[in-house]
């Protein structure tokens, strides 16, 4: 397999063409919006955040731009840079939820990205096959959300809003595995939803940080 190999993977495309997945491709408008809400309410935010939570906005944007590539061009090299930009998302958030929430040290959230990382990236070498439609992947990250939604019960008022993100990423993660299933009856798939719902569950979840971190705050004066 090289880089410029033909991908199919989803059940709206049919054959090659850049614009063979038009609902999938423009779904992604949602990462653009969402990103693009969230870096003009953190400009507004009184007291400047870390750079950890300043970035959140702009790999958002980038998942977008990823997933847009990924889903026009259909090829190997722009699959790997969507999973590249999602992970990149995720591993950042995972930082700045550990440092600026939980309030560990520098080290240990650092390193707490890199088995994350690993975890994620890794997950369909170290996990067994469960006929998810390659969702598997994403199944570290739900764990890691319910974790934290745990970790915040009676501590912080973030856990209703990532309470809430963790519902609603079953959801998105169930029409992302149902996609080629329900291709039969449904045939632009369910991928697009997939994309709509995630952009919405960025949004939540960035805000609850940028907003509600117990030490989001106090970082941001010490590195000032």
């Amino acid at each position: 397999m090289t880089l410029n190999d033909y991908v199919d993977a989803y059940c709206e495309r049919v054959e090659p063409g850049f614009w063979s997945e038009p609902f999938n491709a423009f779904s992604n408008a949602g990462f653009w919006i969402a990103g693009a809400l969230l870096a003009a309410r953190l400009r507004r935010n009184a007291v400047p955040l870390p750079l950890s939570i300043r970035l959140l906005p702009a790999w958002l944007i980038l998942v977008g731009f990823g997933s847009f590539a990924f889903h026009t061009l259909a090829t190997v090299w722009a699959g790997w840079l969507d999973t590249g930009f999602i992970l990149a998302f995720a591993c950042t958030f995972v930082y700045a939820f550990l440092r600026h929430v939980a309030g560990l040290k520098t080290w240990l959230c650092a390193l707490a990205a890199l088995i994350f990382f690993w975890l994620s990236f890794g997950a369909k070498a170290w996990m067994p096959a469960l006929g998810l439609n390659g969702s598997e992947a994403y199944l570290p990250m739900l764990l890691g959300l319910f974790a934290m939604t745990a970790w915040l019960w009676r501590r912080s008022t973030a856990f209703k809003p990532f309470l809430g993100a963790s519902l609603l990423f079953c959801a998105s993660l169930a029409l992302r595995t149902l996609d080629h299933a329900l291709c039969a009856d449904f045939s632009l798939g369910t991928h697009f939803a997939w994309h709509l719902l995630n952009a919405l569950l960025l949004y939540v979840l960035t805000t609850a940080v940028a907003g509600n971190g117990r030490h989001a705050r106090q970082a941001a004066r010490r590195q000032r």
